[in-house]
């Protein structure tokens, strides 16, 4: 449904984004976690199916620069 595709989700540290963030990699996307929590943030993406996740940005409360990153990198 999502292969091919990169989906950023704020918030991805939390109990609704790191379901829909699973949700999303369950389905194909490659997903690009974002979330102010960095060790809660790495966990949830090391537990993501699929490959190629997304840790976009040193300081994730920048929304802004994590776009341009994966837009980079995606």
């Amino acid at each position: 449904m999502f292969t091919g595709q990169v989906i950023i989700v704020t918030g991805a540290a939390g109990n609704v984004g790191s379901a829909l963030a699973t949700h999303l990699a369950s389905k194909g996307a490659r997903v690009a976690a974002v979330d102010t929590v960095k060790d809660r943030l790495e966990a949830v993406v090391s537990g993501l199916p699929g490959a190629g996740h997304l840790l976009p940005h040193d300081r994730p409360e920048d929304i802004v620069t994590a776009i341009r990153e994966v837009a980079e990198r995606g």
